[in-house]
């Protein structure tokens, strides 16, 4: 929250938060609506999409997200994981990690970045999950990611 009002000031962090929860809710019921509806997109095109997906969104809606994700990535990560969530359907859409938090990641020291990588990876496969990659959340500076 500090990194959003200092980047975007109170106002805008307001007007965002409003914006958000607008747009998802309160609870994910709105935020699955929309995930199934653009399964079916997918689906009628034939294509899948990877999502972006920070790790404590994940923990959190575990069991919501794995309806929308494809069952290899289940099979991938099973020798890492102990299952903890259950599968719902769906094979169209597989998930990436974008950190544990959704922060600007250039601020953070090259330990620490790399404590929150391994932690991020290990709820993805706590959670049955393995990621088909790596996208940073917010990074105005990339030369952090190249030294570590």
């Amino acid at each position: 929250m500090r990194e959003a009002i200092e980047g975007k000031g109170i106002c805008g962090t307001a007007r965002r938060i409003c914006g958000i929860l607008l747009r998802y809710g309160l609870t994910p019921r709105k935020m699955l609506r929309k995930l199934e509806k653009f399964e079916r997109i997918l689906n009628d095109y034939g294509c899948t999409a990877t999502f972006p997906t920070t790790a404590v969104l994940l923990k959190r809606y575990c069991r919501h997200l794995k309806s929308v994700i494809g069952s290899e990535s289940e099979k991938r990560a099973a020798a890492f994981s102990g299952g903890s969530c259950e599968r719902m359907g769906g094979d169209c859409v597989e998930l990436a990690v974008h950190g544990l938090f959704h922060r600007d990641i250039s601020t953070l020291e090259k330990e620490e970045l790399r404590r929150e990588l391994r932690e991020a990876l290990r709820i993805f496969m706590k959670s049955g999950i393995e990621p088909v990659g790596f996208r940073a959340p917010i990074s105005k500076e990339m030369r952090i990611l190249r030294k570590s």
